[in-house]
């Protein structure tokens, strides 16, 4: 139940990071070694928290992916005048300017919240899942 609660809290959160996702991965993993070793991975326990790990893995990376994104847009659209001017005078424009639409519609969650998705394929949908649409790092 715990685990559970875990994976939807994850799956659900606008606030969270890169660096305090994986602390919570790294927690999850620490979890699962011993229990791997004694050979109760097959455990329904065990499953579940197999699953919040691989949940907190996939957005640990995706929250990676837009922390990037957005520090070079930042710095991008912090020469925004200068960019003008050099694009006026005929150069091309800052690429890290460009994509937006496309980088939003690859890392946002179709539907806009991931918590409330089909999980019933759960390796389809953890390997496709994106970030809540009011994410921290989508809204900013």
């Amino acid at each position: 139940q715990q685990a559970d609660n875990l994976m939807h809290d994850v799956l659900g959160a606008t606030t969270d990071t890169e660096d305090a996702l994986r602390e919570v991965e790294a927690s999850l993993s620490s979890a699962h070694e011993p229990v791997q070793q004694s050979g109760g991975s097959r455990h329904a326990t065990a499953l579940v928290s197999a699953r919040s790990l691989a949940v907190v893995t996939r957005k640990a990376h995706l929250c990676s992916v837009a922390e990037s994104r957005l520090s070079e847009f930042e710095a991008a659209h912090a020469r925004r005048e200068t960019h003008f001017r050099e694009y006026m005078g005929g150069m091309d424009l800052d690429v890290r300017l460009l994509g937006l639409k496309e980088f939003f519609a690859a890392n946002i969650h179709p539907d806009g919240n991931p918590a409330e998705a089909n999980k019933s394929s759960f390796q389809l949908f953890v390997s496709s899942f994106g970030l809540p649409a009011k994410h921290q790092k989508i809204v900013k």
